[in-house]
């Protein structure tokens, strides 16, 4: 199976937002807004926060918060109810990252907005080996992983992620 590049998987990103009517739900972030939420992520979740995340890779190897939680999803479907469920009822935007690789490097692509939006580019896109989802005070992170395990950071997020579990997994 030949890999999408980098170019096709925004695009692909991009395509569903439009099929499916989210753009008022979620948009990419400007990208003169990238490098201070790159920053405020990195020194938020992550051991050693200083550099970007694109010199991470696997940026979930790294997280600092001892009050931390995964587990590996039951399968695809269940996926989006647990993510749905942990990242609770909101009516505030949220980030999300999502990341590629393409020829052995990884890409990062930073968007905001609506849960509920954010859910629908996971389930329909193509390629996505991670994503973390995160409030813009940067105090708790969702995300899953390529090995298809759910994580999440902070107090609050890590009871919901492990009762989502109860719950749907």
């Amino acid at each position: 199976m030949k890999r999408q590049s980098w170019t096709e998987f925004r695009k692909n990103i991009e395509k569903v937002i439009k099929e499916f009517g989210l753009s008022d739900k979620l948009k990419s972030v400007n990208i003169t807004q990238i490098e201070n939420i790159d920053r405020k992520f990195m020194q938020s979740f992550v051991e050693g926060g200083k550099q970007s995340a694109k010199f991470y890779g696997w940026i979930w190897e790294y997280l600092k918060d001892e009050i931390s939680w995964g587990k590996h999803s039951p399968d695809y479907k269940k996926t989006s109810e647990i993510i749905r469920y942990t990242a609770g009822s909101t009516d505030e935007d949220l980030y999300i990252i999502f990341t590629q690789t393409y020829r052995e490097k990884e890409k990062f692509w930073y968007y905001e907005g609506r849960t509920d939006a954010m859910i629908t580019v996971i389930e329909e896109t193509p390629g996505i080996d991670e994503f973390y989802i995160f409030d813009k005070k940067f105090t708790w992170l969702l995300g899953q992983n390529h090995h298809d395990v759910i994580f999440a950071t902070g107090n609050e997020k890590t009871e919901r992620l492990k009762k989502g579990f109860e719950i749907y997994g």
